[in-house]
């Protein structure tokens, strides 16, 4: 559920947490582009005209159970051996934003805009997009440049048999496009629609933080936002770690 901003962020930050032991380190900064794409890829559904569930493998409706990733290996068995290096530091990071959404969907939309009655479901489905217009721009705007630009630079192969290639290059296209320098982020363009908002209105609500302050921040408070945020990394770290090892034969 978070923005591809937010995934790129955290797929960043994951290259230099110390957790992440150095060989895999080292293995996934020798194919950093193709990492990098694979962290954002998943939600390229639409350029293909598939709906989310496909690429996600899971649908909101449902128990997550097994966990996506888990169900993605079972249905695909060979993506568990993939035969080039690029193309495992690609899908290594597919597991790292599946898992991320996983945990999100869990533990942040569920309980408190799905469950929770602390105002109508249109307004708590207004507030979960302005959060996560908020989370898209810090994260945009904490992007290490370099890295980001990398995206671009990916040459994947037809890795995903659930995700035509072409789509897979239109959406590598997408994010290029807005992260290189002198490029515009398109996330209120994406979102306003979903909200019955133009962008330009969605623009004049994320701006007016006494709004927000009392529709937003009342219910879901900033600490737990940050709380559920970390644990969201470190489940998704995990998951990347865990994948990586199997691999290796760890």
């Amino acid at each position: 559920m978070p923005t591809p901003f937010t995934h790129l962020r955290y797929a960043q930050r994951a290259l230099t947490d110390p957790v992440l032991p150095a060989a895999m380190r080292a293995a996934l900064t020798r194919h950093l582009p193709e990492y990098l794409l694979g962290s954002v890829v998943a939600d390229g559904q639409g350029l293909a005209g598939l709906r989310r569930e496909v690429t996600h493998f899971y649908s909101y409706d449902r128990p997550l159970d097994p966990l996506p990733w888990v169900v993605m290996f079972d249905r695909h068995p060979a993506l568990r051996r993939p035969s080039a290096p690029a193309e495992y530091a690609f899908l290594a990071a597919y597991v790292f934003h599946l898992a991320m959404d996983a945990y999100w969907t869990l533990h942040m939309t569920g309980p408190h805009f799905g469950r929770e009655e602390w105002a109508s479901r249109s307004a708590r489905f207004l507030m979960l997009h302005v959060l996560l217009v908020g989370m898209d721009e810090r994260d945009l705007a904490a992007l290490d440049p370099a890295l980001a630009c990398a995206v671009g630079e990916a040459a994947p192969g037809d890795w995903l048999p659930f995700l035509p290639l072409h789509a897979v290059r239109g959406w590598q296209e997408v994010i290029d496009r807005q992260i290189r320098p002198g490029g515009t982020s398109e996330t209120l363009d994406v979102m306003a629609p979903r909200v019955g908002r133009t962008p330009a209105e969605l623009r004049t609500l994320v701006d007016d933080q006494a709004e927000i302050e009392a529709s937003l921040w009342r219910h879901v408070p900033r600490a737990l936002l940050a709380e559920r945020e970390a644990a969201m990394y470190r489940f998704a770290l995990d998951a990347l770690i865990e994948y990586l090892a199997g691999l290796y034969g760890a």
